[in-house]
């Protein structure tokens, strides 16, 4: 949630910032399906609690590589969302679903800004970064490669474009 924060702190206060890390993130309010995939969320809480969420979570939450050949780091993640209030959770889901588009910010922004994607990124793609970046003068893009990718090759990376 963030981004979301970021962007709608960044609207309201502009004088309060020098530059943004915009990590994961869109700028678009939920569609009808992704509040639906909430309403699902929050349902699964109260059914089967916070553990049954976290089992979840972590399949919609975490990029190919991780759920295929991290199980310590599937599993520290099970274990932080189930760790979770589910009231707070709760409270999180009904957030998410309510926020409202802060796209039309975007365009004025004139500040220092680096998008950050991971490349498996399943809840915020990489398209949806690229957007951001598209819309925002001088953005930088970075798309931090899977795992596997970065065992092969320590060299830099670069823009995306």
């Amino acid at each position: 949630m963030g981004g979301y924060v970021l962007l709608r702190a960044l609207e309201r206060e502009p004088a309060r910032f020098r530059g943004l890390i915009l990590v994961d993130t869109r700028s678009s309010a939920d569609n009808d399906a992704g509040k639906l995939k909430r309403v699902e969320a929050m349902r699964t809480l109260r059914e089967c609690g916070t553990t049954g969420y976290a089992e979840a979570f972590v399949q919609g939450a975490l990029g190919k590589t991780t759920l295929e050949e991290r199980p310590q780091i599937v599993e520290a993640v099970k274990e932080m969302a189930a760790g979770n209030d589910p009231r707070g959770l709760i409270g999180a889901l009904l957030a998410m679903a309510a926020r409202t588009d802060t796209t039309g910010i975007l365009e004025q922004i004139d500040l220092p800004t680096l998008v950050v994607v991971g490349a498996e990124d399943t809840l915020t793609p990489l398209d949806l970064a690229r957007e951001l970046d598209a819309r925002i003068e001088g953005s930088r893009l970075v798309m931090i490669p899977p795992l596997w990718r970065r065992r092969r090759s320590s060299a830099p990376r670069s823009r995306l474009s």
